[in-house]
């Protein structure tokens, strides 16, 4: 059930993150996988939450490395269009 509600996230493969989720389980306490069966929604939250911040670290690595590596260019040119009498109102 956990895997079926993180598996919306399609930034992540399904078997990498039941594989993920399963590594979990197996570190969590008997007390723990009660509470887990009578509140899976906390559980899901939690490590969402976590794969979210998995993800955005990767994702910053990766866009650090690739403007090392000059994967892709950003323009220095910046236009700024005027504001017409209206809009300053």
């Amino acid at each position: 059930m956990i895997i079926k509600k993180l598996s919306k996230n399609n930034a992540i493969n399904d078997r990498d993150l039941e594989v993920y989720v399963d590594r979990i389980i197996q570190n969590l306490t008997e007390d723990q996988l009660t509470d887990m069966e009578q509140t899976p929604g906390i559980y899901v939250l939690k490590i969402n939450k976590k794969v979210n911040s998995l993800l955005n670290e990767y994702a910053k690595k990766m866009f650090f490395e690739w403007v090392e590596q000059d994967k892709f260019l950003a323009s220095r040119h910046i236009s700024y269009r005027k504001k017409s009498a209206r809009q300053k109102q």
